[in-house]
């Protein structure tokens, strides 16, 4: 056999291998996630429901202008769209400060590369998705429009509990 046929077929079964492990992967973390991080967090709500969703901020030690922004109007937006929800225990807000030893776990959770706005549901006490609001950063100039987007985002994850 050739040497450049060799080359070619390991190159190819490298490939293989690689597209089987990050699809492995990938359904592992968008699947379970931190489902076993979540802890009280993801007990039933207290209308009796065994469904809610937490709108978690990440962020480190350092926190920038920019950050702060990110936090202030998300929260604004939570807070100020969803007062009954918070209320009756569907919807959660909670900043985390991913740089603290005990919180470290979520940055692999969720795979943060950033600070970061994530939604995750829990339904039957165990977290079943996660998004993270990734457009927010491009909309950090326009405080409407963020607002309107991570409401809209926060809706129809509660449209689905």
């Amino acid at each position: 056999m050739k040497p450049e046929r060799i080359i070619q077929i390991a190159l190819l079964l490298f490939v293989a291998v690689s597209v089987v492990y990050f699809v492995a992967q990938e359904t592992k973390h968008s699947v379970v996630g931190a489902s076993a991080q979540a802890g009280p967090q993801a007990s039933t709500t207290g209308n009796g429901r065994s469904a809610k969703v937490i709108a978690y901020y990440f962020h480190g030690n350092f926190r920038c202008v920019s950050c702060r922004k990110l936090e202030a109007v998300s929260h604004e937006a939570v807070t100020g769209g969803f007062s009954e929800e918070l209320k009756r225990g569907d919807l959660q807000w909670q900043a985390v400060n991913v740089e603290q030893p005990e919180n470290e776990h979520f940055a692999s959770d969720y795979r943060l590369f950033s600070r970061s706005l994530v939604l995750v549901k829990f339904k039957n006490g165990k977290q079943v998705e996660y998004k993270t609001l990734t457009k927010a950063w491009e909309l950090l100039t326009d405080d409407a429009a963020l607002k309107k987007y991570v409401q809209s985002e926060v809706r129809s994850y509660l449209e689905a509990i």
